[in-house]
């Protein structure tokens, strides 16, 4: 928050303020998404053999997922290595999500069509049958920049796996849909920041894959 106020008293406007910090927390974190994507890059990559594994062993998965960890191991392939930035961002988000959703600062804060940034951006009403429905643009916004960036994504894991990720920005968009428009609007800038990142990792040179050797074998 006071972070927040500071970048305020520079450029005079909060959701300015909002969109810097976002800036500065992707930066911050740009060299760890990096080196997260080259993971995936290489797990992509690695697809076709692990494919393979799971279709040779589809009737003993403990020995599927053992097959599974060598072939990463024998590749130097941190299978985790995609998940750091999402789980270094995840007390990031709720920190943001606690001070943006109680910032008195917030109240009355405009920004282009929104006129509380403490709000929901609502800017009309859908009206049903017993029931009125709220539009809000900024979440909308963020799903499909979401789902924009899913479709970047290197794609890893089974079919299953991946059909149940792609029901992820549904889930954020209901979550997110009536929270403060400020929330909203960090966590789309976040995602065209991911988008931007991604295009640019896609502009370099496919990964090769080459077996590491073994520790006793290696060169001192």
């Amino acid at each position: 928050l006071n972070f927040m106020n500071l970048l305020h008293s520079w450029l005079g406007n909060y959701a300015a303020a909002i969109l810097a910090l976002t800036t500065i927390i992707k930066l911050g974190l740009w060299p760890i998404q990096n080196r997260a994507n080259r993971s995936m890059r290489q797990m992509a990559a690695l697809s076709p053999k692990m494919q393979e594994l799971r279709e040779k062993h589809k009737d003993d998965p403990t020995r599927m997922n053992q097959e599974v960890m060598k072939l990463y191991k024998s590749y130097g392939i941190n299978p985790v290595g995609g998940c750091l930035p999402m789980l270094i961002q995840i007390p990031i988000f709720f920190g943001l999500y606690k001070m943006l959703s109680q910032a008195v600062e917030l109240r009355n804060a405009k920004f282009l069509w929104v006129r509380d940034l403490s709000q929901p951006d609502t800017v009309a009403h859908l009206s049903l049958p017993g029931w009125s429905i709220p539009i809000n643009i900024i979440p909308l916004c963020m799903a499909a920049t979401q789902i924009w960036l899913m479709a970047m994504t290197p794609k890893t894991g089974d079919a299953t796996q991946r059909r149940v990720m792609m029901f992820t920005p549904l889930i954020f968009l209901f979550i997110c849909y009536n929270f403060a428009a400020a929330l909203a609007l960090y966590y789309t800038a976040q995602n065209l920041f991911s988008i931007l990142q991604f295009w640019q990792n896609k502009r370099q040179p496919m990964p090769t894959l080459e077996k590491v050797a073994p520790a006793g074998k290696r060169k001192r």
